[in-house]
């Protein structure tokens, strides 16, 4: 006889509640299902393996879109983004001054010396254009915290397919061969700051494929003595990418270039680190690992009232 089943599991932002601790519920939709299939081989008047040949066929996937978590984090406000500081405090209330470079000169008391700019506010024409370029991916603060942004994070998308064949073939009571083969692809974009995209620090874009092969031979020599052979392959594909390089990609094919640097190689959206609390952006970390298996091995196994022997 031939025998299946199916499945199907759906979770999604509809039926979920919220967390306690979170103060929005993440939007997060995901959907398991598969399959299992298998019985004796048979061929409509061409064979029929009952007690002799069975296959088995298994397929499991998951589509899960959204997020897991919330996060806040301090980004630039509008002003600071306009070049305007005057707001600007330390923890006592004072004023942070930002001083003009181009007026560094030297002084014989404390070795240089700068002026401020006036009000504490950068002209628009002293504006790095890389600078310029970048401010507008900026998103504008959602909360009146320090902590001005909130955002969510986690697993954008996780796409797992797995796919199982086997087959197995009895001679005799004596002599049975297996084969079997497996599957797997895991498309998964991991997402650690709530920033939009192309901005988002600490991000992977990962595709991970797994192929498996096996080939058995179970030899019972003796009622309690059984010789099985085992041939084997196993490859490993993990590329992790940066989200800038496939999932946000340059309209230009290239970051560095659309912003404007020069001599900067690749294609990932440079990396940004700030001082003072704010949140850096972008990530430029990409890895690419290839791992291949082979597999030999014989085993015999004895078994003497309740001992068993390898």
């Amino acid at each position: 006889q031939v025998h299946g089943a199916a499945y199907d599991f759906l979770r999604n932002d509809k039926l979920d509640s919220r967390s306690w601790l979170a103060p929005i519920r993440t939007t997060t939709r995901q959907n398991e299902f598969g399959f299992t299939f298998g019985g004796p081989v048979w061929i409509p008047k061409v064979y029929h393996g009952k007690d002799r040949t069975f296959f088995f066929v298994t397929y499991a996937g998951s589509r899960k879109r959204g997020a897991t978590d919330t996060q806040s984090i301090q980004i630039p406000t509008p002003a600071n983004l306009a070049g305007d500081f005057s707001n600007l405090v330390d923890n006592r209330g004072n004023l942070r001054r930002i001083f003009d470079p181009s007026t560094t000169r030297p002084d014989p008391q404390s070795g240089f010396v700068r002026d401020p700019f006036p009000g504490n506010r950068i002209p628009r024409d002293r504006f790095d254009p890389v600078a310029a370029r970048i401010a507008a991916f900026m998103p504008a603060p959602n909360s009146s915290s320090t902590l001005n942004y909130r955002g969510q994070i986690g697993e954008m998308i996780l796409d797992p397919d797995t796919f199982v064949l086997k087959l197995d073939h009895a001679f005799s009571d004596q002599h049975r061969v297996g084969a079997s083969a497996n599957t797997t692809k895991i498309p998964r974009l991991l997402i650690r700051s709530p920033l939009p995209p192309p901005l988002p620090a600490s991000a992977s874009d990962q595709i991970i494929k797994g192929y498996t092969a096996r080939l058995t031979y179970d030899y019972v020599i003796r009622p309690t003595v059984l010789n099985q052979l085992t041939l084997g392959y196993n490859l490993f594909d993990h590329n992790n990418l940066t989200v800038t390089q496939r999932v946000f990609p340059s309209q230009t094919g290239s970051w560095p270039g659309e912003l404007g640097l020069k001599g900067v190689p690749g294609t990932a959206f440079p990396v940004f680190t700030f001082t003072g609390g704010y949140a850096g952006f972008a990530s430029t970390t990409g890895t690419s690992d290839d791992e291949q298996v082979y597999v030999l091995k014989d085993t015999v196994s004895w078994f003497k009232g309740k001992h068993a022997l390898k």
